[in-house]
């Protein structure tokens, strides 16, 4: 009986277990994927025909069980409802393949199903998610053709991000290697070329396939055809091309290009024909109604499907997991009747033995909750640990701020003294009215700075009070507004002030309203480049029942980095030099200014907030309470800027001139430096025995040193347009300007700054600040290689090689050979001019004969001279000519004239020579 029902309980669990399995039909399946291949093109042209083709394909994969074919076939499909615009289709069967892939782990097609959906994202406005997910395909691309199809989606999404750079590359690259495989490419690298304004290579490219077969193809060409021709101010050409791009439009209902059409027709007759520009100008608009329409549509029926989507996933686990809780009950039934005949079998021995189990499990359980109570007293303990150490660690931070905050007014005051002396004896000295105007500017921004260090520490310790007045506090902005418009007319920026209402009675105090004031005009001016507007704006906001003055500065400035935006207020916070690019990063600054405007808006229970882009402007907004006490005493009226207050940089203007015609008798120095006070330092240091040219930034010193080929350059390193280093590298890898000397003078006193100004060139660098005498030496002693840097290159042999030809030729060696080349080419032509050889080497008269003289000491006539003469005695030695043959040979008209000039060389006649 026992043996009977254990058999019985086995054969059910064989028959529970035991499940048939389709076998795989004998169909190759490559069949199916060859298919697709062959026929994509179907997705983007036909794809209507297309999703034909994709539905057998999946019936067909089904029946063979082959679930890659499957997802292929999805994929394709959802490239078709891409083209058609239901973009919820096309999600819903991307999702369906996706899901597949992942439950038969196919990691193949992962690239082919990001390609669509970053074509989904170009059509529904987010061209930056497409770029992700093409940039992603493309790199999981591994087949020629796959990889095409996805450098092009991604040319694509580039062109509608505006990244016109980027898709040209993209668009151009793939039309030069595989532009036969798709009659769509020449049409994206068209438009690419026609919005950067290379209209007529765009047209070069629309015709090169004038043979399109796909509708779609043709519109787009002959869209791109008319935008090209309109921006060429050939309107003709423009409607012909436009009004057939409409026509084909309306017949396929391609909203797009009906869209883009119409605007095109409408801006060909906006000036000539009134009627035809509005009829024109309501089919755009219909147009775009229905394409913008269209676009929600489809947003809102994706966002439906996807909800739906999440709904079914989460019903089909909730039945996968029902159908696993069945059958694991069916297998816990059938297991306990196996045990329940395994038990009436062996009762005796299995009682036993489950009662020693027993007894060892409930040991080991005790041992374990022993463990547990072991190991939660270790964590109590470790996080009594954990809280005392934290505790010690904030009393060290606290100790550390008491200490950095008493070392800063320590210092400070400190500092004041010795100011102090210098500010007073500067007063005493008589006469050199600029060098005290110079010291007494720089002491009081000096000043200026110990101040804010002495506000922050009172901050720190609380004993910075406000000390408010009541008065109109709209008169007062706008007083030190027109404060700054010195500093803004010596910079070429525009600064203006706008307030509404034009008068507002508030308590406010004077010097923290002034410290912020001045911090943010001050930034404003120094990050705006010439030509640049900056704008103060008061007015008055509501909110919560109180009245707030809001204060905004505008500027067209250089910008803030994102990244650096939300640190831009922290202490001693400064943007890392980000390249040349961006205005702002190439100036640096203590890092004290805005961390202090903050915490003083802050004290006056206001805020302030910052919105910035980069190359565009910055925007910086302050609030602040509107409060009116009886008790507050009335402000004086404003006379004159505190001590503390705003004082302007020294103008460019009292600087030297360019000037028309350089002295010969003095070397000439170029001073590139955007501090008007250090120009004036250093002009008073240099003027007795060179001359000084001033450039007030990198590029005007770049433009200004090709132009007029200096015999040195003085260069800081932190300036706007180009800093010091990209100065430096410009100059020593033009061939006008390579044998320049350059001396680096910077604030930047670190070995790598150092290291970094040398290996771009530099022949000296100088920390600021430097001892005039030194500066003095570095000078002549540049001057004094100069000089034998041109004994060095006058030594020609007769062949025309420089000493250094044995090793790699210089840029002057390079230089040198190409000026003899071009000279030795017409040594026979009398009529050889300085204008002609200037043209043949690309330089101007003034570049050439200043590199030439800096080089070799001669002028450009006696370079020319020389040649000949040397030629002339080559002949003389190896020629049976006579003089005068040898004379006209070498480009002498006069042979009297060459004998002198032989002579004058060489310090005998030529007929001494035979």
């Amino acid at each position: 009986m026992r043996k009977a029902f254990f058999y019985i309980v086995l054969l059910f669990l064989l028959g529970f277990w035991v499940k048939p399995h389709a076998q795989p039909a004998a169909t190759d399946s490559s069949l199916i994927n060859i298919t697709i291949k062959r026929n994509y093109e179907y997705a983007f042209n036909h794809p209507d025909s297309g999703l034909l083709i994709a539905n057998g394909l999946i019936a067909e994969a089904r029946r063979i069980n082959y679930p890659f074919g499957v997802a292929y076939a999805k994929i394709f499909s959802s490239d078709c409802y891409i083209s058609k615009g239901d973009y919820a289709k096309a999600i819903q069967s991307l999702l369906e393949a996706r899901t597949l892939c992942m439950e038969e782990n196919i990691t193949a097609l992962d690239q082919r199903i990001n390609r669509p959906f970053g074509r989904i994202y170009i059509e529904l406005g987010n061209p930056e998610k497409a770029i992700q997910h093409q940039r992603l395909a493309l790199e999981q691309s591994m087949e020629p053709e796959e990889t095409a199809i996805v450098t092009h989606s991604l040319a694509e999404a580039y062109f509608v991000a505006g990244k016109l750079d980027s898709a040209l590359i993209y668009a151009k690259d793939l039309y030069d290697r595989a532009g036969t495989l798709w009659a769509a490419l020449p049409v994206l690298l068209g438009d690419v070329y026609s919005a950067m304004g290379r209209n007529e290579e765009a047209l070069d490219v629309y015709r090169t396939k004038s043979g399109l077969t796909f509708q779609f193809d043709i519109v787009a060409n002959y869209t791109g055809r008319a935008k090209a021709f309109l921006n060429l101010g050939q309107p003709d050409s423009c409607r012909f091309y436009a009004e057939k791009a409409l026509k084909l439009a309306q017949d396929h209902h391609f909203f797009k290009f009906i869209n883009r059409a119409s605007a095109l027709l409408a801006s060909s007759y906006q000036a000539v024909d009134r009627e035809k520009y509005l009829h024109y100008l309501n089919i755009q608009y219909a147009a775009k109604d229905s394409l913008y329409s269209r676009k929600k549509l489809n947003q809102f029926n994706s966002f439906i499907f996807a909800d739906e989507t999440r709904k079914r996933d989460l019903a089909a686990a909730e039945l996968k997991f029902a159908t696993q809780k069945r059958q694991f009950l069916l297998v816990a039934i059938s297991l306990l009747l196996l045990t329940a005949g395994l038990f009436l079998w062996r009762n005796n021995r299995v009682k036993t033995k489950s009662n020693a189990l027993l007894l060892q499990e409930k040991h080991k359980a005790e041992q374990a909750l022993e463990q547990l109570k072991s190991t939660q007293s270790q964590l109590m303990q470790a996080e009594k640990t954990a809280r005392q150490l934290e505790m010690q660690e904030a009393e060290r931070l606290r100790d550390l701020d008491n200490l950095k905050t008493r070392l800063y007014t320590n210092i400070t005051h400190e500092f004041r003294t010795p100011l102090t002396v210098i500010m007073g004896m500067s007063d005493n000295i008589s006469g050199h009215k600029q060098e005290r105007t110079l010291i007494r500017r720089n002491a009081k921004n000096l000043l200026r700075l110990i101040n804010q260090l002495l506000d922050l520490s009172k901050l720190d310790s609380g004993t910075l009070k406000l000390d408010t007045v009541q008065g109109d506090i709209i008169s007062y902005l706008q007083y030190l507004t027109e404060s700054f418009y010195s500093m803004a007319s010596d910079k070429k920026v525009s600064l203006g002030f706008r307030a509404e209402p034009p008068s507002l009675i508030m308590d406010f105090d004077e010097v923290k309203i002034q410290h912020v004031i001045y911090n943010l005009l001050s930034n404003a001016i120094k990050f705006t480049r010439p030509g640049g507007k900056i704008a103060l704006e008061a007015g008055i906001i509501s909110g919560h029942g109180k009245e707030f003055l809001t204060i905004k500065v505008k500027d067209t400035g250089s910008g803030i980095l994102a990244k650096d935006i939300p640190h831009i207020f922290d202490r001693f916070y400064q943007v890392e030099n980000a390249g040349s690019v961006d205005l702002a990063r190439t100036f640096s600054g203590t890092g004290i200014g805005l961390a202090l405007t903050k915490e003083l808006i802050e004290l006056m229970g206001g805020s302030i907030a910052v919105k910035s882009q980069v190359n565009w402007g910055t925007e910086f907004t302050v609030s602040l309470p509107v409060r009116q006490h009886d008790a507050t005493p009335k402000m004086a009226a404003v006379h004159e800027i505190r001590q503390s207050g705003i004082s302007s940089e020294p103008d460019f203007r009292s600087l030297p001139a360019k000037p028309d015609q350089l002295p010969g008798d003095k070397p000439q120095v170029l001073v590139v430096e955007d501090n008007a006070g250090v120009v004036t330092y250093i002009q008073s240091l240099l003027e007795q025995d060179y001359y000084v040219q001033v450039a007030i930034n990198g590029q005007e010193g770049i433009d200004m040193a090709l132009e007029n080929v200096p015999d040195l350059i003085v260069t800081d390193v932190m300036m706007p347009e180009k800093n010091g280093y990209e100065v430096c590298a410009t100059l020593k890898n033009d061939e006008r300007t390579s044998h320049i000397p350059i001396v680096m003078l910077t604030a930047k006193a670190d070995v790598s700054s150092k290291i970094e100004g040398l290996e771009m060139g530099a022949d000296a660098y100088l920390s600021k600040p430097f001892e005039k005498e030194e500066l003095l030496v570095r000078l002549r002693k540049l001057l004094e290689l100069r000089r034998t840097l041109q004994e060095y290159y006058s030594s020609f042999d007769e062949s025309g090689h420089s000493p250094s030809s044995t090793s790699k030729p210089t840029i002057e060696d390079i230089f040198l050979q190409k000026l003899r080349a071009a000279v030795e080419n017409r040594l026979g032509d009398t009529g050889l001019s300085i204008p002609e050889l200037s043209r043949e080497m690309i330089m101007s008269h003034t570049q050439l004969y200043r590199k030439l003289k800096a080089l070799t000491g001669k002028t450009p006539s006696q370079f020319i001279r020389t040649l000949r003469l040397k030629k002339a005695m080559q002949l003389l030695k190896t020629s049976e000519s006579n003089i005068s043959e040898i004379a006209y040979e070498v480009g002498f008209s006069d042979p009297n004239y060459f004998s002198r000039m032989f002579k004058q060389e060489f310090g005998k006649v030529p007929g001494e020579v035979r």
